[in-house]
């Protein structure tokens, strides 16, 4: 007799090994501090019973489930029936074909009656529905004429066996009352069905019919297909949705019936590229009558299939999905009543095992349990090893999606999750198939060598008494003197509805404490006579029977004149820039409450990808921010995050409209974030001027023309402090060389790259583009973009950029025999395909270095010449002479205040004596130098000047100029004495009131 110990049991067994490990630790080591090992032994032990394990429910029973012929079948779903037994279904694979096999077993998991259901050829299930007589539905797909238990022909046209709806009505014997056939005159497959309010059914599948039969409208308006049938079976409508675009199609699914009575789908989408075919997830709305309400492709759920998509009670859908090959989390997606994603979380194991979600259900605490397969170790959301191969793996989260345990279900050997329902009692019953003898959680073994059913009933979750702020941590920030505005925090419950009291740790005057009870509550702080400083409270929230939660608060006091700067990461977390700039947790919002966020994606034209990854995104919303009434200066951080993710929705100009006020003025109107960014997932910032003079800075977003409006950051900053800029610097000349030519390019509206093998009948070409430097001092980030694309095929070339020491270069003179040299070692490279956009490259590095001595910075393009598979491709970008407006730009962020007589960023081209004669600076000519070169001094030389060349290992050449040594206007330089080696020197000249320090790059 086996006897089934609690799930608690072998966990104590675990820490206990845990803690005598520390014991025997501290006796083989006197060194060590025994009292310190025993007491973190054991603590640990404590902590570890204590927290999920105790927190798991218990296996009340498992059950091995086999037909008589022990032959294979696929495990689809289990469900409680009303005598609180369970029903389970499966396909039976046997040599004949498929059929509908059917166990009915007791409350305790005993076997009471099996059914088969069988026709000519392909019988598969999909659900069974327990109804409201004691019997059921059973509804699936067959691909058979009458024959056995089916009562009609497929419906296809000439004859064929396609595949129809088969749904199938018996009694709560197993007998079967009727069946009915629904299709078109093509393939239609049913995936699922529900039960409705009115004592009917729903039945969605996929199909490829067009009109004609049962179906009313063409597979032209998506391949999903609802039947609407009554509780006889009739058909009462049918309805087509999903994709309509010929370019993308509609894959697997999940669906549940939604609160209104309508439905809500979530499926596999694809869309079809020239050179591969992309999957992303998409989810629509279906009204009560079938009607498409809305849909929402999902761009960042790139190959994902959905699993389980369920309705919460506040209105919001979650959804679960799993990975087509390699599976390593479960992943759970929060979206709002219209399909924005509201958060998107991922659990799992340690090691890069397969762990992929099966199946979701809501809990009675508001909360969601996820159920799938797991083979991964223990470690981060995983409490538990995995038994020996593949076992049943749920864990339990809040409406959150905080972790609250885990528990791992298996025997000896493979063990799949496919189906999970919570039953009546609070507990839950899970399905699938295992190939385990006896042996861990398994209590029978397998008849079957390729599986049988295995269920396994879970007692319900242990009540959780215990009491939960979220979030943990609340700030404030006020003046000297005054009140500030409220802060709110949600007090929880794991069970029950206790009357909870709230204290102060510190009994703090300042803080004040809104009316005790569950949910949402409101703390406000009073700065009166407070001093200027940083203040700190604990709010304890205990109930009798339940474990006291605590609320950390934090207050800043500013003095009542002094200004002070508030960063805001719209719609995310804490987040501290690479500069140390500090952006607080989304705060001082109010309006429609509403985010969007998305994983992992670079975002271009920053080195902050966090803030831009995240949104508060809402028809209308605003920030009413608590500041010293003064001049501010408000920057707004924008990024368009839900259009032109890759391979999901199309992005372009006009999709997202919307206006923005501060302090009750329009700045901007129909604001444009692709358009004015140039391009999706691309930071762009917005900077205004403000007076405050009552203490609020109110921000406010409305919608426009198109869409939402959204932000992502918002930085608030003393106008005096305010220094940090973004500035787009036009290039002073770019040109293009082709290879062996004296010909110049410096007019032409392209600039070409191209490499070339050894053909001589081709020939390579190679771009230079020089830039301004005075806006670029105290620059913090520096990306060179430049617009084009691949103009003889679709492949990806990769284009890398060069720094190019010699800036005295003129675009109406370069040719490839005049060019200067490019630095041996790349910059940065980046792939060019046959898209038209701006391409980013990143060139920080080799701005700072630049722009301390030099007034101009100069870059060379070329393609990658190793990959000879992109070889004689041709790269067009377009110059600053193109009219198409969109040249080339170096785009810095600096943090150096404006230079006053800087009105634009677009600067004329001109020649080099004229460069010299503006700036003052001193040039060599030629550069790169072989054994002489003139030089230009700058007219700020005065006196005697004298002259050294510094190798870059530090070692200083003193030169002499021919004739004296003092200021003149061209000095003539021998090098042919000094024996150097090839390569970047510093010509150092000093004269009494100037010193300057000029590149010169040695030939030979």
């Amino acid at each position: 007799m086996r006897v089934l110990l609690p799930a608690w049991c072998a966990y104590l067994k675990v820490a206990c090994l845990y803690f005598t490990t520390c014991i025997n630790r501290a006796k083989a080591n006197p060194g060590l501090n025994k009292n310190s090992l025993v007491m973190q032994g054991l603590v640990c032990a404590l902590l570890f019973v204590s927290g999920s394990i105790l927190a798991q429910p218990a296996i009340q029973w498992d059950k091995t489930v086999s037909s008589e012929d022990l032959q294979y079948y696929e495990f689809n779903t289990v469900k409680q029936t009303l005598d609180d037994g369970y029903i389970a279904g499966a396909s039976l694979n046997d040599q004949d074909g498929h059929s509908i096999m059917v166990f009915k077993l007791s409350a305790t998991g005993t076997k009471q009656w099996e059914k088969s259901f069988v026709a000519q050829y392909t019988e598969e299930l999909a659900e069974i529905i327990p109804t409201p007589d004691g019997g059921y539905l059973l509804a699936g797909t067959s691909r058979s004429n009458a024959a056995g238990d089916k009562s009609e022909n497929d419906k296809a046209m000439n004859g064929g066996h396609y595949g129809d709806y088969w749904i199938i009505k018996i009694a709560a014997d197993g007998s079967k009352l009727w069946d009915r056939t629904i299709g078109g005159t093509g393939s239609d497959n049913l995936r699922e069905a529900k039960s409705t309010a009115d004592g009917g059914f729903i039945l969605v599948g996929l199909s490829d019919s067009g009109v004609g039969a049962d179906k009313s409208e063409s597979n032209l308006n998506g391949r999903i297909w609802l039947v609407k049938v009554n509780a006889e079976g009739i058909i009462e409508w049918d309805k087509t949705t999903g994709t309509k675009n010929p370019n993308e199609g509609d894959g697997d699914f999940t669906m549940d019936v939604t609160q209104d009575g309508g439905y809500i789908i979530a499926n596999t989408f694809y869309r079809f590229l020239p050179t591969e075919t992309v999957s992303l997830t998409n989810v629509i709305k279906v009204s009560p009558d079938g009607t498409t309400e809305w849909s929402k492709v999902l761009e960042y759920t790139p190959d994902r299939i959905p699993t389980g998509i369920r309705q919460t009670p506040e209105g919001d859908y979650v959804l679960t999905l799993r990975s087509y090959v390699s599976s390593t989390s479960f992943i759970l997606l929060k979206l709002d009543h219209t399909g924005n994603q509201i958060w998107y979380k991922t659990y799992q194991g340690r090691g890069r095992f397969i762990t992929s979600a099966y199946a979701l259900s809501l809990t009675s605490d508001n909360g969601y349990l996820i159920a799938g397969r797991s083979s991964a170790s223990r470690g981060k959301d995983k409490s538990e090893d995995a038994r020996n191969s593949e076992d049943y793996w749920i864990i339990k989260v809040d409406r959150d999606g905080n972790r609250h345990w885990d528990k791992t279900i298996g025997g000896t050997g493979t063990d799949a999750l496919v189906s999970m329902q919570q039953t009546r009692d609070g507990g839950h019953i899970l399905g699938g198939i295992s190939l385990s003898p006896v042996g861990v959680d398994k209590s029978e073994p397998v008849d079957f060598y390729e599986g049988d059913i295995w269920l396994v009933k879970l007692a319900p979750e242990p009540a959780r008494k215990r009491l939960n702020f979220t979030p943990g941590t609340i700030r404030f920030s006020a003046v000297a003197g005054s009140v500030g505005a409220t802060q709110p925090a949600t007090l929880l419950s794991g069970s029950g509805s206790p009357v909870p009291t709230l204290t102060k740790s510190l009994n703090s005057s300042w803080l004040t404490l809104p009316e005790p009870g569950l949910g949402t509550l409101n703390f406000g702080v009073d700065a009166t006579g407070l001093t200027p400083g940083s203040y700190t409270d604990t709010v304890t929230a205990a109930a009798a029977g339940y474990r006291s939660a605590t609320l950390a608060v934090e207050l800043t006091v500013t003095a009542a004149n002094q200004l002070t700067t508030v960063r805001i990461n719209a719609g995310g977390d804490r987040s501290i820039s690479s500069d140390g700039r500090v952006f607080t947790a989304d705060q001082y919002y109010t309006g429609t409450d509403r985010i969007n966020s998305i994983p992992y994606q670079d975002i271009r034209y920053t080195s902050e990808d966090v803030l831009y990854r995240s949104e508060r995104s809402a028809a209308s919303f605003g920030y009413n921010i608590p500041v010293v009434n003064g001049e501010y200066v408000v920057v707004l951080h924008f990024a368009e995050i839900w259009f032109g993710l890759p391979g999901g929705r199309h992005a372009g100009p006009g999709q997202r409209l919307f206006h923005v006020d501060i302090e009750a003025s329009r700045k901007l109107t129909d604001y444009d974030i692709f358009t004015k960014a140039q391009g999706a997932l691309t930071a762009v910032e917005e900077e205004f001027m403000v007076t405050v003079s009552d203490g609020q800075l109110n921000i406010d977003f409305s919608s426009g023309a198109a869409n939402l409006p959204t932000v992502a950051a918002i930085e608030v900053i003393p106008r005096s402090e305010y220094t940090r800029r973004t500035v787009v610097i036009s290039p002073v000349a770019d040109a293009y060389i082709q290879e062996y030519s004296n010909e110049n390019f410096g007019t032409s509206p392209l600039l070409i790259v191209k490499d070339t093998d050894d053909n001589p009948n081709i020939l390579g070409r190679r771009s230079y583009l020089k830039f301004p430097s005075m806006e670029a001092s105290q620059v913090t980030s520096a990306k060179l973009r430049i617009y084009g694309y691949n103009a003889e095929n679709t492949s990806g070339v990769r284009l890398y950029v060069y720094g190019v020491d010699r800036d005295n270069w003129s675009e109406t003179e370069i040719n490839y025999i005049s060019a200067p040299f490019f630095r041996f070692a790349q910059i940065s490279g980046v792939s060019v395909n046959n898209e038209a956009k701006y391409y980013e490259l990143d060139v920080t590095g080799f701005v700072q270095e630049q722009v301390a001595n030099d007034p101009f910075v100069s870059f060379g393009l070329s393609s990658w010449y190793l990959n000879s598979n992109v070889r004689n491709i041709r790269l067009d970008f377009h110059s600053k002479e193109n009219p198409s407006g969109n040249a080339p730009q170096l785009v810095i962020t600096t943090n150096a205040a404006p230079k006053p007589s800087l009105q634009t960023t677009r600067i004329a081209s001109e020649e080099i004596t004229s460069e010299n004669r503006q700036t003052g600076k001193s040039a060599v000519y030629p550069n790169p130098v072989r054994k002489q070169f003139t030089l230009t001094l700058s007219p700020k030389h005065e006196g005697p000047v004298s002259m050294q060349m510094i190798s870059q290992s530090g070692r200083s050449y003193p030169i002499k100029a021919s004739g004296q040594s003092t200021a003149s206007a061209q000095k003539h330089i021998d090098l042919s004495g000094l024996t150097l080696d090839k390569g970047i020197y510093l010509l150092k000249i000093s004269s009494k009131f100037e010193t300057e320090v000029l590149k010169v790059l040695v030939a030979e």
